[in-house]
């Protein structure tokens, strides 16, 4: 397996977004009715949480941050992807 397979093109950036917002784990997880190390969790992974199918989550993220998705995910093509044809052609 090459090296550019492993790199994530879509990374998670809650930890800089909380930085920047001044924004604790623990008043997040009040606000978002989860446990502080759920939040911790969820800041120290690059890669998006598996919010089993909703947006309602990063709804909630984007509300209590002042944010928007656009902040909170971060996408890097990779030159696998852009030498692929487009979906649907």
């Amino acid at each position: 397996m090459d090296a550019c397979a492993l790199t994530p093109v879509i990374r998670w950036k809650l930890r800089a977004v909380m930085a920047d917002k001044k924004m604790s784990a623990t008043r997040l997880a009040e606000l978002l009715g989860v446990n502080r190390v759920t939040v911790s969790n969820w800041a120290g992974s690059a890669q998006v949480p598996d919010f089993r199918g909703t947006n309602e989550r990063l709804n909630s993220f984007c509300m209590y941050l002042d944010c928007t998705p656009h902040d909170l995910i971060h996408y890097t093509p990779d030159e696998k992807s852009e030498s692929e044809e487009p979906l649907g052609e």
